[in-house]
């Protein structure tokens, strides 16, 4: 007998993709920050973190075949604060308005 499957909540959902995303995310976000990581600060843009995440991905095997097509959810702002909060990091992320020019940026601090 087949049991109906039931709907996730909202909370399982988020839970879910997160668990999905590769460790190699995090590893290119941790490189990233090491690179600019002065006085417990670090800022990472949105495309450096994507474009080594894609970088990345093309050489691993069973991602390849993504090419530049990543999930979005594997870099996006809310998963990369849900990883780094619990292990010691501010999280803040900055998205110029359609007026203003400028990259995206996450900006990691170290809690106090």
């Amino acid at each position: 007998m087949n049991v109906p499957a039931t709907p996730l909540s909202p909370s399982q959902a988020k839970a879910l993709q997160h668990e999905s995303i590769p460790g190699f995310v995090f590893e290119e976000c941790n490189k990233l920050i090491t690179q600019d990581l002065s006085n417990g600060r670090a800022t990472v843009t949105y495309n450096a973190l994507l474009t080594a995440v894609r970088a990345r991905a093309a050489d691993m095997p069973g991602y390849a075949h993504l090419g530049s097509d990543v999930p979005q959810h594997w870099v996006s702002p809310e998963n990369i604060r849900r990883t780094y909060e619990p292990a010691g990091w501010k999280v803040e992320f900055d998205r110029p308005a359609y007026y203003e020019s400028g990259e995206s940026k996450f900006f990691f601090s170290e809690r106090r």
